[in-house]
């Protein structure tokens, strides 16, 4: 999570100004004795504080009018060495009293708690001010900090922009999102490069890419990879398109698609799910076709071609390696048809009619040496559906009751041990019963019948979407805001949402729905990027 520091980054009691500060004082004066939180072996203390809620290469926000952001502010004790030097141990400090301010009310006008919304085009300021007061001690502060924004025109092709699907690759440092649009159209947002490695020619990135399907097709349901994406039509027709090195759009030759592309298997889908470099689909008659890189496993059976990937070789130089891959769909034979489909990183999992779980690749410390599905103890549970974030699977059973099973390290099990992992499935704790489940890289996410959004796991980035969006949470909270949400998706390090009128939130770090094409952002609450709240 990156934090912005300003002039007034190292400063008490008399604080700065409110533009920023004069940063005039060499060395702030120590804090006054009383608050044992603040004792060190350092011989002196500050508070400063900073705001945080942008990630961007230069200080300051862009919003459009009508737009909403939140902002937090970090206030900090910061601790001066001997040789007379602020550094080092910066710790939060509780108790300090915040408040807010918009320096151009008219503009932006923001609430007691640091959310900001956008009123008019222009420039504008917010500040937040602390006050702290050690226990037997004088008061310290005010201490200041602003962040500028930049509020531009709506936006009226995205406050038209409804969608009724939203999918976000949950794999490691994977930042795209795609939605369906209301006429059946794929909206792609990424903001690091185009799925077709265009970039590399100097191709001017775009902050949105829209895919049709062919011969006046509609799509319905979209799934991402790392650099693919690939979707179904009403007619259960699958498409395919982005990088292909391995196979991954799932049609002949290796060469990058540009525009979606039929998979070669004549086959109605029902269910479509993807990972890092590979996907899988269920038809509307339970058969399972998986297509892609097959690293450790991940395609199972489906892995009879060969490709070569670079691994880090000895002295460290890259090698090639063959690896298994399926250049075009090929089927995984189940004991029974199978119902749902949930992708991985390196690892496929499928449930079948009779409620089984079956798994093949690798997920954390469970090593499937075997091509071959293997069983899931499943502890009495009768899953109806599962999902999958990069190391962990997630299912409901008819109930909405919640189990994962995989690695644990954040708590995107919703349990807090075992910290490492299980490989047996294990109730979420704390969960209310769910209609949804999504899995990202280290959370996990759900809706309820009646629309709250409940997120658990790595909160870091603020991909919880908590009031206080905590490090790790190991038991379900709460979606900030009062949305009815129809479906949710977890990507690596932010989530998207969908509201019940089809207008299009998300949350968490590295986002790149701004006005600005690559921009990074990190947004702890929805943020409203398509449609009009």
């Amino acid at each position: 999570m990156v934090r912005r520091f300003s002039l007034c980054a190292v400063m008490l009691l008399a604080g700065c100004v409110a533009s920023g500060g004069s940063g005039d004082e060499a060395h702030p004066p120590s804090v006054a004795a009383g608050d044992s939180s603040l004792d060190t072996a350092f011989t002196d203390s500050a508070i400063s504080i900073s705001i945080r809620g942008n990630d961007g290469s230069t200080p300051g926000d862009v919003l459009m009018v009508g737009q909403s952001s939140r902002l937090l502010a970090s206030v900090l004790a910061v601790e001066r060495a001997p040789d007379g030097e602020y550094r080092g141990l910066a710790r939060d400090v509780a108790g300090a009293r915040l408040r807010w301010r918009s320096l151009a009310p008219r503009i932006l006008a923001v609430d007691s708690v640091g959310r900001v919304h956008a009123l008019r085009i222009g420039r504008a300021a917010v500040e937040a001010v602390a006050v702290f007061v050690p226990s037997g001690g004088p008061r310290i502060g005010p201490v200041r900090d602003t962040m500028g924004f930049r509020v531009l025109p709506q936006d009226v092709t995205l406050s038209r922009l409804h969608v009724t699907d939203v999918s976000a690759p949950g794999t490691s440092d994977a930042f795209q999102t795609c939605a369906v649009t209301q006429d059946g159209a794929v909206a792609c947002w990424r903001p690091v490069g185009r799925l077709t490695g265009e970039e590399a020619a100097g191709t001017p990135l775009s902050p949105i890419q829209m895919f049709r399907a062919p011969a006046r097709a509609r799509f319905r349901t979209v799934v991402t990879g790392i650099a693919h994406v690939c979707a179904l039509t009403d007619s259960g027709r699958a498409y395919c398109w982005g990088r292909n090195e391995w196979g991954q759009v799932g049609a002949a030759g290796q060469g990058a698609k540009t525009e979606p592309t039929a998979v070669a298997v004549t086959a109605v889908f029902s269910k479509l799910s993807a990972g890092r470099a590979h996907t899988c689909g269920v038809t509307t008659t339970g058969e399972l076709f998986c297509w892609g890189l097959g690293t450790n496993n991940a395609l199972g059976p489906a892995g009879t071609d060969r490709c070569t990937i670079l691994v880090e070789g000895r002295p460290h130089h890259p090698q090639p390696e063959p690896t298994p891959c399926a250049r075009t769909p090929r089927p995984v034979r189940l004991p029974d048809p199978t119902i749902d489909v949930a992708v991985g990183d390196d690892h496929t999992c499928a449930l079948t009619a009779r409620h089984e779980l079956f798994c093949w690749g690798w997920v954390y410390n469970i090593d499937f040496a075997a091509t071959r599905p293997k069983h899931i103890a499943d502890g009495g549970a009768q899953l109806v559906q599962i999902a999958s974030g990069s190391r962990h699977v997630c299912g409901l059973d008819a109930g909405g009751r919640a189990y994962c099973w995989g690695r644990n390290w954040d708590g995107q099990l919703g349990t807090a041990a075992p910290r490492e992992g299980s490989a047996a499935l294990t109730p979420v704790t704390g969960a209310p019963p769910l209609r949804r489940i999504v899995g990202g890289d280290d959370h996990t996410c759900g809706i309820t019948e009646d629309g709250r959004a409940f997120c658990w796991g790595s909160g870091f980035d603020g991909q919880l979407g908590g009031v206080v969006p905590p490090n790790d949470v190991a038991r379900p909270t709460m979606v900030a805001g009062d949305h009815v949400w129809r479906t949710i998706t977890a990507g690596f390090s932010h989530t998207c949402a969908i509201t019940a009128g089809g207008s299009l939130y998300c949350w968490g770090s590295g986002l790149g729905f701004r006005s600005e094409p690559g921009s990074y952002h990190e947004q702890p609450e929805p943020f409203l990027v398509a449609g009009w709240r």
